[in-house]
């Protein structure tokens, strides 16, 4: 299993480090900017309350400003740009069994003294282990660099988003890991994954225009992710970790229960 892990990890190390370091130059841009940003935030408070309030509740700044580091990288980093990163790294490394049978290869590693449950598990493993590295990398660096900047921060609100933030990660493993144990090609993967991923967005969205169809924001991933909460204001729902882990271990369990029993073939 050590080894199923490692290699996963060793292929796609590249990939791990572009990540990671995309997340650490986002942050050391964005706290670059803090300074002129947080001495304009009463300014800025004050635009925000000339825009429409949905386009607020879309973004989840309704009550937010430019005061501190941790409610400037809410709005700024973790309400697009990061859960983006995450989405496709977690994508790109779930998707290691189906480009093993587009490249005519997973016959090769299937012949290899170990399960098939095994080879599953070690793949997903790895993506996880690779989403906690990206979190821990790409949310506290922001503590050294703010440090460095001399700006005032929350340790502990960034310990906390880390915890959001994998879990989220986690999530968007266990599906785009069922949908690599679905199909044979990585273009229905994606697209599946993707697609999945676009109509929770559209639920969350919804959910927060419609006072009526308000329920539909507990079947978006996205409604989890509340960075404005974590950071913000410190405070870090355990129901909705438990929620997005809940999640990855669902969709996980199915995909090793589909890929166990499903047909395997090298892709022509």
């Amino acid at each position: 299993m050590y080894s199923i892990i490692t290699r996963a990890l060793k292929d796609k190390k590249s990939s791990l480090i572009i990540f990671c370091a995309a997340g650490i130059l986002l942050l050391v841009l964005y706290i670059a900017l803090f300074p002129s940003i947080q001495e304009q935030s009463s300014q800025m408070a004050k635009m925000f309350d000339s825009y429409p309030k949905a386009m607020l509740k879309i973004l989840n700044i309704e009550d937010l400003n430019f005061s501190t580091i941790e409610k400037f990288l809410a709005i700024e980093q973790y309400s697009f740009t990061w859960p983006l990163l995450i989405i496709f790294l977690a994508i790109s490394f779930s998707g290691s069994l189906v480009r093993d049978i587009e490249r005519g290869t997973i016959d090769f590693v299937l012949t290899r003294p170990i399960s098939r449950m095994r080879l599953y598990v070690g793949r997903v493993l790895a993506s996880l282990s690779a989403v906690l590295m990206f979190s821990v990398a790409s949310i506290l660096s922001t503590i050294p660099i703010a440090a460095i900047a001399g700006i005032d921060f929350i340790a502990g609100n960034h310990f906390k988003m880390v915890i959001v933030g994998f879990s989220f990660g986690a999530a968007i493993v266990g599906l785009a890991s069922l949908a690599g144990a679905l199909y044979s090609e990585r273009g229905k993967t994606y697209l599946v994954t993707g697609g999945v991923l676009i109509l929770m967005y559209v639920f969350n969205i919804i959910a927060k225009l419609k006072d009526g169809l308000s329920g539909l924001q507990y079947f978006s991933l996205f409604h989890y992710l509340d960075a404005g909460s974590v950071l913000a204001r410190g405070i870090m729902s355990w129901s909705a970790v438990f929620a997005l882990l809940y999640f990855a271990v669902i969709t996980i369990i199915a995909g090793a229960l589909i890929f166990q029993k499903r047909d395997i073939y090298a892709a022509a």
